[in-house]
C-alpha cells in the first residue's frame, strides 16, 4: 500500500498579495453566487509516460463524497458562495489526467458496475475555501483525497490526501481553477514520487 499526503502549505512571496474584494463579492452576491466547474477550463501540467497501463481504470462518482454543489467557505464561514458541477472535476478533469497513464479510463456513478474489471478510484472532496490571511491576502484552497484499488478489493494500493492552494489572483474563476489544477498536479507529483505507475504495470490485465 502506497500512501501520500499532499503539501499542507505552499510558500508565496510578496506577489501573493491579493485584493479579495472582487473575489468575495462575486462569490457571495446573488447574481453570481455559484461558479461552475464545467465552465472552468483546467490545464494542469502532465507528464509523458513511456508505457500506459492496459488495465481499465474506473473513476467512481459518489454523490456523497463529491456532491454536485459545494459551499465555498470564506474565512471559515459559509457566506453563500457555491462551487457547482463539482463532479465534472472527476468526470472530465481527473479522467483526462489519468488518460496519460492508462489506455482506458471511464467515470462511472457509484453502484453502476463497470463492464471491465481493473482498477477503481474513489475520490472525496472535503472542503473548498477562500482563506483570508490578513492585509488583503488570501487564496483558494481545496482539501481532498483519493484512493486507488483493484476491482473488488477493499485495500488501496495507493492513497493520497492533501490541501491544494490557488495561485494569486483577483479573479474568482481563476482562483478556483488554479486550486483545482494544483490539486491534480499535487496528486500526480505524489503518484510519481511513490512510483505507483511501475506497481500498476506489474499487475497485468485480469482475464
Amino acid at each position: 500500500h502506497l500512501s501520500s499526503t499532499g503539501p499542507a502549505s505552499r510558500g508565496y512571496g510578496p506577489g501573493m498579495r491579493i485584493k479579495l474584494l472582487l473575489l468575495l463579492v462575486t462569490l457571495t452576491t446573488g447574481c453570481r453566487s455559484t461558479i461552475s466547474v464545467r465552465e472552468l477550463q483546467l490545464s494542469p501540467p502532465t507528464l509523458m509516460v513511456a508505457q500506459k497501463s492496459p488495465l481499465p481504470l474506473s473513476l467512481i462518482v459518489d454523490g456523497q463524497k463529491v456532491p454536485a454543489t459545494l459551499s465555498v467557505l470564506v474565512a471559515n464561514e459559509d457566506r453563500g458562495g457555491k462551487l457547482g458541477d463539482t463532479q465534472v472535476f472527476v468526470e472530465r478533469d481527473l479522467k483526462r489526467a489519468f488518460e496519460n497513464y492508462f489506455s482506458w479510463v471511464e467515470a462511472v456513478p457509484l453502484g453502476k458496475k463497470s463492464d471491465k474489471a481493473g482498477l477503481e478510484v474513489d475520490v472525496r472532496i472535503d472542503r473548498v475555501e477562500i482563506v483570508v490571511v490578513g492585509g488583503g491576502m488570501g487564496f483558494a484552497e481545496m482539501t481532498w483525497s483519493l484512493g486507488m484499488r483493484q476491482t473488488g478489493s477493499n485495500e488501496y494500493l495507493f492513497s493520497y490526501a492533501g490541501k491544494s492552494k490557488s495561485e494569486p489572483t483577483q479573479n474568482p474563476d481563476f482562483a478556483l481553477r488554479s486550486a483545482l489544477e494544483n490539486a491534480i498536479a499535487d496528486l500526480f507529483h505524489a503518484y510519481t514520487e511513490k512510483d505507483v505507475h511501475a506497481t500498476v504495470l506489474k499487475l497485468g490485465v485480469p482475464g
